[in-house]
């Protein structure tokens, strides 16, 4: 019978967080059992080791995350939120931008310097240390170049 690891052992396998081994489970991306009474997650090696090879439940099931509430679409999805209010959409982008900073991605916004600071005042009501995440260089603004080529 193979040995099943608890969420703190799995983490240092992976040489990451438990935090993230949590969100990697509860978006699909590394399968889990869950055991007793409480739902103890526990980890196989081999899902582990099939995880840091790239082989995940998502990616055999064709799906991928969409980076926002932990929804996950067919991979090749081509998706977009339309909106008939402004602040809906700032809602949408405010909570898409604060899940990327929250998953440890960097984070450049690109849109006109208003539209950036409504964003920005969205973000500092319900985000912690927000200083933190552009002084470690993970939160980048900007009001956009004159062409896709030069703004990449």
């Amino acid at each position: 019978m193979e040995r099943l690891l608890n969420i703190k052992q799995a983490a240092a396998f992976l040489n990451v967080s438990e935090i993230t081994v949590r969100r990697w489970t509860n978006q699909g991306l590394l399968n889990c059992y869950r055991v007793g009474k409480r739902r103890a997650r526990r980890f196989r090696p081999q899902d582990l080791t099939d995880c840091l090879e790239g082989r995940s439940p998502a990616a055999a099931s064709g799906r991928v995350a969409l980076g926002i509430m932990n929804v996950m679409v067919p991979d090749g999805s081509h998706v977009t939120h339309l909106s008939a209010q402004e602040n809906e959409s700032l809602e949408i982008a405010a909570a898409f931008i604060r899940e990327g900073l929250q998953t440890g991605e960097t984070v450049c916004i690109v849109a006109a310097e208003d539209r950036t600071g409504l964003i920005m005042n969205l973000l500092e009501d319900r985000t912690s240390c927000l200083e933190r995440f552009s002084a470690a260089g993970k939160l980048h603004l900007s009001r956009g170049l004159d062409s896709p080529e030069r703004q990449v």
